[in-house]
Formats: structure tokens, C-alpha cells, sequence
């Protein structure tokens, strides 16, 4: 599972547990993740890794924007597109996945 969220906010993990109809998920350690997609921590991205069998989940405030930023697949290159762009191209699914960081 990929969780795509904003910088500003911290993922919460049961709500994506309910949004992907699994009882329980945790994030994986950087090893575990730069191993599972290929991709170094900074440039990992579900429009690197279309096709791969990644299920992809979108925060849903990523639908107030009319365009959203993201790496590319490496880092130091970012992407811009709409978010509805976004949902076809990887066919996430848009939940509630995110909390605000409380600073």
C-alpha cells in the first residue's frame, strides 16, 4: 500500500487500515521500503511505480487543490498535476488517511 498525503500532515494508520478494508497496517522501515519499490527514500513515488502492484491511497484534501506536488521517482525531482490527474493515472482511491501534525 502507498499512502500519499501533505507534507504538513502525519499519516494516520487505522484510517488507512479502514480505507484499504484491512484490519491493521504500519509503515515500513526505509530498508524494508527502499527494497519493496527500488526507489530511494526522498524520490519514492506511486507514479514511479504504476503498474507494480502497489495499491495507492490519496488524502482526500489533496481534492482542495487544483494542483498537487510530488516526486517524480528520484530525488530532487518533483512533479505537478492536478489531483484528479493523479487519481486516473495510478487509480488511487481518495480517503481520509491524514491527520494535521499539531505544532
Amino acid at each position: 500500500i502507498l499512502a500519499v498525503l501533505p507534507a504538513d500532515a502525519a499519516l494516520d494508520l487505522k484510517a488507512l487500515a479502514r480505507a484499504a478494508g484491512v484490519k491493521k497496517v504500519r509503515m515500513a522501515s526505509q530498508a524494508d521500503a527502499e527494497r519493496w519499490t527500488g526507489l530511494q527514500k526522498g524520490g519514492i513515488s506511486a507514479l514511479a511505480l504504476i503498474n507494480r502492484g502497489f495499491r495507492v491511497y490519496l488524502d482526500g484534501r489533496a481534492q482542495d487543490f487544483d494542483r498537487i506536488a510530488m516526486s517524480a521517482g528520484e530525488r530532487g525531482v518533483q512533479v505537478v498535476l492536478a489531483p484528479v490527474d493523479f487519481v486516473k493515472i495510478t487509480r488511487a482511491k481518495v480517503a481520509t488517511i491524514a491527520k494535521l501534525n499539531e505544532s
